[in-house]
């Protein structure tokens, strides 16, 4: 509906991304809204995808640019857009592409997030262009942002599962730059923390978005980060005790 083809691209919690399930919800939610739809077969089949791997010697660096910018153009009416989220979105994510874009025009702005935050981009992006087209439904430039002073954050586990297609789902949208961590749990003492390694956990609660400001902000490396977290976890547990 914001004319990027997500189908079968957008990460989950499942170690196996449930696409068919997210399909219908979409599908039921735009026929209740009158929005239309797609036809369910138009979702893609499912296949593995080339994973894109962010595996780098130690002493490069610890955040990854997996996308470079370029233009995307959308048209709907602002009212389109608002219409759109609550047929499918999250309530969540109008409220943060609205603080993305005033943010941007005073500093810059990570979107902690994977395939959602995109999807909060796109968002913020198909606001402001609607806002040009459609002078008259806006006050002032209330619609006004600075996209390069956005973006996007996520971990390897979200950028590497080849269930889903975060990566290829940043390059649909073309002008949205995605970092990812390159925070890796192989080497915890803590199997909790390991589970991520395995694919059962992926949600890290802006986990990237926060390793990502840890580097930039005090220079720290995947080490110096999977200390901290153990140092937490282990508080955590003998608050427990």
């Amino acid at each position: 509906a914001l004319g990027i083809d997500a189908a079968g691209k957008v990460n989950s919690s499942h170690p196996q991304c449930n696409h068919g399930q997210k399909w219908e919800v979409v599908e039921l939610g735009l026929e209740r809204a009158g929005l239309g739809g797609r036809g369910a077969g138009e979702l893609p089949e499912s296949e593995p995808r080339k994973k894109h791997s962010l595996s780098q010697p130690h002493h490069h660096a610890h955040v990854h640019s997996l996308t470079s910018s370029s233009s995307h153009a959308l048209t709907p009416s602002p009212l389109d857009h608002l219409k759109l989220v609550a047929a499918v979105g999250d309530p969540m994510q109008i409220a943060a592409a609205g603080m993305a874009m005033a943010a941007s025009r005073h500093c810059g702005v990570l979107l902690a997030g994977g395939t959602q935050m995109l999807a909060v981009y796109t968002l913020a992006q198909g606001l402001a262009e609607s806002g040009l087209a459609y002078p008259s439904m806006i006050e002032g430039n209330s619609l006004a942002w600075q996209p390069a002073q956005v973006v996007v954050g996520t971990t390897r586990w979200v950028a590497e599962d080849s269930t889903g297609d975060t990566v290829g789902l940043a390059k649909d949208i073309g002008s949205v730059p995605l970092l990812a961590t390159q925070l890796s749990f192989s080497q915890s003492r803590y199997s909790q923390l390991q589970a991520y390694e395995q694919g059962y956990v992926k949600e890290g609660v802006g986990a990237g978005g926060c390793a990502i400001a840890a580097h930039l902000y005090k220079g720290w490396n995947s080490a110096e980060l999977l200390q901290a977290i153990e140092n937490l976890v282990e508080q955590y547990r003998l608050s427990l005790k």
